[in-house]
């Protein structure tokens, strides 16, 4: 007979539950961009300069969240 030992899940740190919904957020509104641009409306330049920011903004966090681990 085996005996069945549930253990507690272990709780995510609450700066990697920040760093995750703040990804999702920022997924979800590039997500919103590639949709609308690719529906070939044109795109104001001050939202293309946005998103381009946004994008290098991106490309930061992921390398500093790649270097750090």
């Amino acid at each position: 007979m085996y005996l069945q030992i549930r253990l507690p899940k272990a709780r995510t740190p609450i700066l990697e539950k920040q760093t995750y919904q703040e990804l999702k957020k920022i997924g979800t509104n590039l997500n919103q961009i590639a949709k609308h641009y690719n529906s070939n409306i044109p795109v104001p330049s001050d939202k293309l300069t946005t998103f381009f920011a946004l994008h290098e903004k991106l490309n930061l966090l992921i390398k500093h969240l790649v270097d750090d681990h």
